[in-house]
């Protein structure tokens, strides 16, 4: 399932979330929900509004169905990547928790950063 409103982004946000999202689906078919023959994977978006840091958008992918989640002993490249590029290319964080029922990954992303500039002059903020 994917769900979310209508959201245009720069296209530096959309490279990177390219690529965090392509990692996360691997990772998925390799290990995860997409793995097992009932698994499956939830991404949903949405912006916020009213913080006392500014507006952002809060993206979560969310694992089910797949084999059992431990929390890995190391941190691999994957889970690297996906930290470091929503830190250093969109100055958000992403987070990833090791659920049993499956992986989640969490992303707030300062919405100054997400859309580009003329969207923000037309009240996003």
């Amino acid at each position: 399932m994917i769900e979310g409103e209508d959201v245009t982004v720069s296209p530096r946000t959309a490279l990177t979330l390219a690529l965090v999202f392509h990692e996360l689906t691997t990772n998925a078919a390799k290990y995860g929900a997409l793995s097992a023959a009932g698994g499956r994977v939830e991404a949903r978006w949405r912006i916020v509004r009213g913080q006392s840091h500014g507006p952002f958008m809060w993206i979560e992918w969310r694992e089910q169905g797949g084999p059992p989640v431990t929390v890995p002993t190391r941190q691999g490249f994957g889970s690297r990547f996906i930290e470091g590029s929503v830190a250093a290319e969109l100055q958000g964080t992403a987070r990833l928790h090791f659920d049993a029922e499956g992986l989640r990954c969490t992303m707030e992303i300062p919405l100054d950063t997400v859309v580009p500039d003329a969207e923000l002059e037309g009240g996003w903020s």
